[in-house]
């Protein structure tokens, strides 16, 4: 089940996603990128705001303070690196039940 999200990008527009097509939710400063299969958005906001507006999502999880990826997407995991599209994402040590949950093989 999609859940859909709102971005308020930074030239003002508003974009429509659906959570299954966010591949990753990255902080950089005072700005959140997202990056999806729709192309790379940057809005300005807090990670805690994004948290609520995905409290919801099935697949988007928070691996550390600064990153949400979409479980369906991982490409795999290595010690405390989630790859996915290509990059590798360090899991934050208070996130580590997250490996748990990608490891799982029920």
């Amino acid at each position: 089940s999609s859940n859909q999200l709102t971005i308020k990008v930074t030239d003002g527009s508003y974009i429509k996603v659906i959570d299954s097509d966010v591949i990753q939710i990255s902080a950089s400063g005072n700005y959140v990128e997202y990056l999806t299969k729709k192309g790379n958005f940057l809005s300005r906001t807090t990670m805690k705001e994004v948290a609520h507006q995905l409290k919801r999502s099935q697949n988007l999880k928070r691996v550390s303070r600064s990153h949400f990826l979409n479980f369906d997407l991982i490409e795999k995991s290595v010690q405390n690196k989630i790859i996915i599209d290509g990059d590798e994402i360090a899991v934050g040590s208070n996130y580590k039940s997250v490996l748990d949950e990608i490891r799982s093989t029920d």
